[in-house]
């Protein structure tokens, strides 16, 4: 072997040796960084479990989150009910006036921002909520609706 070839494998090693390095502080940072955000999640989600009223983010018409308030107006758990459209959770007698207040809502024209609607618990009963319509961020995108129950029916 050459000097050349040694210098040029002994160069090559250092910057391996760098290179690794390198990808072990990101890979650090972008652990702490993670760990720093489930922690702030946490605190996030214990707040709004706190809350004594119930709370439904609402995104493209789907649910994206719901709090511990909800779970139990409704009796379905967070897994069951994030993912599927709201208008699924509504009375079929109260359907058609919610989709058109949704409707006017993604359309930006001028929608109602507080109405009342009928849910449909896991059990099959309904309650009665006052939903209350707020633009708001969720995982960076836009969301909406909060829904606060104010009696049950039989």
């Amino acid at each position: 072997m050459t000097i050349n070839r040694r210098q040029e494998m002994k160069e090559r090693g250092e910057k391996r040796k760098a290179e690794k390095e390198a990808f072990r502080k990101k890979l650090s940072s972008a652990r702490k960084k993670e760990k720093d955000l489930q922690k702030l999640l946490r605190e996030r989600n214990s707040f709004i479990n706190l809350v004594p009223v119930a709370i439904m983010a609402v995104g493209d018409g789907k649910i994206v989150e719901i709090n511990k308030m909800v779970e139990r107006e409704l009796g379905y758990s967070s897994e069951e009910m994030v993912g599927l459209p709201f208008i699924d959770f509504v009375d079929p007698d109260s359907r058609e006036a919610v989709e058109v207040i949704h409707g006017k809502e993604i359309a930006h024209e001028s929608a109602p921002n507080q109405y009342e609607t009928n849910l449909i618990a896991k059990d099959g009963s309904i309650s009665r909520f006052d939903v209350r319509i707020q633009k708001v961020r969720h995982a960076g995108r836009r969301a909406d609706f909060e829904h606060r129950r104010r009696r049950r029916q039989e």
